[in-house]
């Protein structure tokens, strides 16, 4: 059985349970025993993991986030700026410094808060991780489990990047390409280097912006007085990890597995100092204060209250009706669900007119009551018009052009309802006329219409005129001729059916042979169109073409044939198709219905425009209410997270210090580790062997002190190592810290905020590198749980990889 990694055994110690005993001794093959045995572990693990994938992965969008909460924070500052500028006495220009600076100071705690996120993130997604590995413990010579493995731990992912600097002589931002890089430690290893550069991310926006943004120079000092403490901690980390590199690349294989284990030692009695320092702060009573005003604030944003107002009686339909409106245009989203449990609480009439006999009363948080109301308020005083919500609230002025629009309307309402009730009356007219003639035509019946029977008519005709003696056959066409008569005379006045002088048997029998051809070719020459009904528009005259023109004016389709209410219109909801109404073009019917809408409307309103001014009045006055205890809760909130992040700057150097100390020992565990704790078993190629652990430390060495290592063949170069960039950002610092003691700072500043700029662009270009590297990785991980927990253990098909990953050699 392979030896667990450290953090597997951290997890054992920490009390999760396991089943590693758990298997019946019985004739199954061992690889299907422990598969048996383990895949109840492995379903926990598995859900485990997608439960700590997803706080992963929101932590990562949040540090995504972070670039437009910095330009968000920006705005502000500008906004400050000019205020200050604009500002005319001292004391104003003081208020807006210090309003300036608590937006700062909230910027600066958000991105703490971030940092802190990110790291819990990537803690429960490394015991997601651990857990996945303590389950493939009990399983031997399973291919698929050992591929997992080999994922989690040692696989190798190569990647490039672009390296961004700042020139301060030129002033030019300058890029390179960053070929070769590698990251040992399989896919574990990659996620906590993505968690760490989005921490640095983060931890690089808040010093660009407390530089950026800062306004009293002893704000500022203190700020890069705090950075330089921090970066020479980082310094002194940095060098203990290089010597440590140096002497485990001269160890020997036979001392290998010592200077792990005093490896490892170390780093347990540093993460064991890194976590005093938390408990430290966690006991600091500034920390405490701030925690609980924290947590006082968060208990004030989610306490619900009673909520209601009084709806004026007279106003109470078309406040209804306001509200549907407001939800159904989705134009406040986030109030859209009280709103509806608003007029929930509304009875409808046997009109459907609307009203609160018993009023409202919701049960809801603050956050959610300044939604409804600010929804609310917008209504009425008209932001959401261009979503065909009208203005309801009016000033003296507004109501007096309202009054003169309204006289307008009516003149145009007026007309247009004369129009419209002219055009139904030719309408219902031609309608009753066409009715008649095509009832009595018998055309709703397929075979008793008399189009049918013309063309029985015409059948017996032909049959009886052909079998006839020759002095017989002019009396047979000549009743044919009187019958056929009848029913073009019929259709003439239904349809305008009109024969053409050559086919016209009527007027000359000698055109029988052509009238014949004719009806052989297109009956409809000679008898009309069949299905006159579904074909109106085809038709070219009599009551067929007069119904037909008359529908056209008035709007409605002709399958419609009964006069169109305003009733059914409005209740129509703009679904015009569904009550008969064109839609491929304006028409009167609904313009003159629309206009009907609009004079009633306003005609309402102008006569209830009192009692909307009034509850404006009520809503905004509860509104500022509301808004001034939103104010006081975020200001605590702000506040604590202030506090909070003063206490985070009194530890960051230490706490940078140790951080620095567990990634370097980390790293040089885990080049070490897949040598010491090889499995036989595990087929790993070169990736576990003890030259590829010396090359890896050398080329963590050459990282860090630049320099050349060979890697796969390739020769990588290192122009300038992390350690002295670190001392170069070190001394970018300590010179901006004397010319801010001395007074004229702005050169050295600018230089170092595009410095931090251009390190926030290269670490973002990293991380967006490993983060593709990373989902296909995160891929295949979860192909391969998916075969061990489901019903096959078969190894799933490799599938196409994104990005270059491979062993090192």
């Amino acid at each position: 059985m392979r030896k667990w990694t450290y953090l597997v055994a951290a997890l054992l110690m920490g009390g999760v349970s396991t089943s590693l005993t758990s298997c019946i001794d019985n004739d199954e093959p061992a690889g299907i025993t422990d598969l048996r045995g383990a895949k109840a572990e492995l379903l926990r693990a598995k859900a485990q993991v997608e439960l700590a994938e997803a706080e992963y992965r929101k932590a990562q969008i949040a540090i995504e986030n972070a670039k437009a909460a910095y330009l968000d924070e920006k705005v502000k500052q500008e906004q400050f700026e000019t205020a200050i500028k604009e500002a005319k006495s001292q004391k104003d220009i003081a208020y807006w410094q210090q309003e300036a600076q608590k937006s700062l100071e909230k910027f600066n705690a958000e991105m703490y808060a971030l940092q802190q996120a990110t790291a819990q993130a990537e803690l429960e997604y490394q015991r997601a991780m651990a857990a996945i590995e303590l389950a493939l413990a009990t399983v031997k010579d399973d291919v698929v489990a050992n591929e997992l493995y080999i994922l989690l731990t040692q696989k190798v992912f190569n990647y490039s990047y672009t390296k961004y600097t700042y020139d301060p002589i030129t002033g030019q931002l300058q890029n390179t390409a960053q070929d070769g890089k590698y990251i040992t430690g399989g896919l574990n290893q990659l996620a906590t280097e993505i968690s760490n550069l989005n921490s640095e991310i983060a931890g690089l926006q808040r010093q660009k912006a407390l530089l950026e943004f800062q306004y009293d120079p002893e704000s500022l000092k203190l700020a890069v007085s705090n950075t330089v403490t921090t970066k020479k901690a980082e310094v002194t980390a940095t060098e203990e990890t290089l010597a440590e590199l140096k002497l485990v690349a001269e160890t020997p294989l036979e001392e290998f597995e010592n200077k792990y284990k005093e490896i490892d030692q170390k780093l347990d009695k540093i993460t064991a100092q890194k976590d005093e320092l938390e408990i430290k702060k966690a006991n600091d009573e500034e920390y405490q204060a701030a925690k609980l005003k924290e947590q006082e604030a968060s208990a004030e944003l989610n306490a619900t209250g009673q909520f209601s107002f009084d709806i004026p009686t007279a106003i109470q339909n078309p406040f209804y009706e306001m509200v549907q409106k407001i939800i159904s245009e989705s134009v406040a989203s986030n109030a859209n669900a009280n709103l509806a449990a608003i007029n929930n609480a509304a009875v409808a009439n046997t009109n459907n007119e609307h009203s609160y006999p018993n009023g409202f009363n919701l049960e809801i948080t603050l956050q959610n009551q300044i939604y409804v109301l600010d929804a609310l308020i917008k209504a009425m005083e008209g932001e959401y018009i261009g979503n065909n919500i009208t203005k309801k609230a009016l000033t003296a002025e507004e109501l007096k052009e309202k009054e003169a629009d309204l006289a307008a309307e009516k003149i145009i309402f007026e007309d247009l309802q004369t129009k419209r009730t002219a055009a139904e009356k030719t309408w219902s007219e031609a309608l009753a006329k066409y009715e008649d003639l095509y009832n009595k035509g018998k055309y709703a019946s397929t075979s008793l219409n008399a189009r049918a029977q013309m063309i029985e008519t015409y059948n017996k005709f032909t049959s009886d005129y052909n079998s006839a003696e020759p002095a017989d056959q002019p009396g047979i066409l000549d009743n044919f001729i009187k019958e056929y008569k009848a029913y073009v005379e019929a259709r003439t006045l239904l349809d305008g059916l009109k024969l053409d002088a050559s086919i016209d048997i009527i007027a000359d029998k000698t055109k029988l042979s052509a009238w014949v051809n004719a009806y052989n070719n297109n009956q409809a020459t000679v008898l009309g169109i069949d299905d006159i009904d579904n074909n109106l528009s085809r038709v070219t005259g009599g009551a067929a073409k007069a119904f037909y023109d008359a529908a056209v004016a008035l709007g409605y389709e002709t399958t419609r044939r009964t006069i169109i209410s305003y009733e059914e219109w409005e209740n129509a909801n703009g679904n015009l198709n569904s009550i008969g109404i064109i839609t491929t073009t304006s028409t009167l019917v609904n313009e003159a219905f629309t206009k009907e809408q609009a004079y009633t409307e306003n005609a309402l309103l102008v006569a209830n425009v009192a009692d909307w001014n009034k509850l404006d009045e009520a809503l905004t006055a509860l509104m500022e209410v509301k808004e001034t205890s939103m104010t006081a809760i975020n200001a605590k909130a702000a506040e604590a997270q202030r506090d909070m992040a003063k206490v985070n700057e009194k530890y960051q150097a230490e706490t940078a210090k140790l951080q620095a100390q567990v990634q370097g020992l980390t790293d040089i565990k885990t080049a070490m580790e897949n040598v010491i704790k090889r499995d036989p078993n595990l087929q790993t190629g070169q990736n576990g062997s003890y030259e590829t652990a010396i090359q890896n430390i050398k080329n963590q060495i050459a990282y860090i002190e630049g320099g050349s290592v060979t890697i796969s063949g390739s020769t990588v170069t290192y122009n300038k190592g992390s350690l002295a960039e670190l001392k170069e950002e070190l001394k970018l610092y300590e010179e901006l810290l004397a010319a801010i003691e001395a007074g004229t700072f702005e050169e050295e500043e600018t230089t170092t905020i595009k410095t931090v700029q251009a390190s926030i662009d290269s670490k973002t270009s990293q991380r967006d590198a490993l983060n593709v590297l990373f989902e296909v990785a995160n891929k295949r991980k979860a192909q391969l749980l998916e075969a061990l927990t489901g019903e096959s253990s078969s190894t799933p098909e490799t599938p196409e990889e994104g990005g270059e990953e491979t062993p090192a050699e």
